[in-house]
């Protein structure tokens, strides 16, 4: 993704945050609202100048799930029946119990503040979010730090699915993180070499 082309008549200042450790983040839920029981968590954490320097996922039981009171939602369930076997069992295999699972996450995200994306503001941090508060837990991120990479890449007219890797498994919470970062690091590196131009 080469952004360098583009020009503004503008003065664009550089964040700090593009050169400091950000995470990319994604679930896979049984639902669509904030309630929904998560399944998988994925996440990166990376910086624009050395790409991707962690990973992490972990799978959630939705069974356990329900006992905090999380819902399924009925469309969702036959939408998950309709997809493969590979993504299926991308959340399916090697469950822990829900508070082992959100625990885990959060033990791997640490307590600083950083910038956080997901593929839109409204699903996978309202979710997470109400999960974390369930189980009364504190949320690591402030609003200022919640990040919307659908509206970047909409913005840049990106379409992400495309440049997918060819064979890469489709709704897998990992596998969708490192392909959204790495189609996001270029944009921000490209926005850092405006300069106000």
């Amino acid at each position: 993704v080469d952004l360098r082309h583009l020009r503004f008549d503008y003065q664009f200042e550089i964040s700090e945050s593009f050169i400091m450790i950000q995470v990319m983040l994604d679930l896979e839920t049984f639902g669509t609202r904030p309630t929904s029981a998560i399944v998988s968590i994925g996440a990166v954490k990376f910086t624009v100048a050395d790409g991707i320097i962690d990973k992490f996922k972990v799978n959630l039981d939705p069974r356990d799930a329900k006992s905090y009171g999380m819902t399924y939602d009925k469309d969702t369930l036959e939408w998950w029946a309709t997809q493969s076997k590979d993504a299926r069992s991308g959340w399916s295999k090697d469950s822990v119990d829900y508070l082992t699972g959100i625990k885990t996450f959060l033990s791997w995200y640490g307590d600083e503040e950083i910038p956080t994306w997901s593929k839109g503001k409204i699903f996978d941090f309202p979710m997470l979010e109400h999960s974390i508060k369930t189980l009364n837990l504190p949320v690591p991120w402030k609003y200022s730090k919640v990040n919307d990479y659908r509206t970047l890449i909409n913005a840049f007219k990106i379409n992400d699915f495309k440049l997918k890797q060819k064979g890469s498994i489709t709704h897998d919470s990992l596998v969708d993180c490192i392909e959204q970062t790495k189609v996001l690091i270029p944009i921000l590196s490209a926005l850092e070499e405006f300069e106000g131009v």
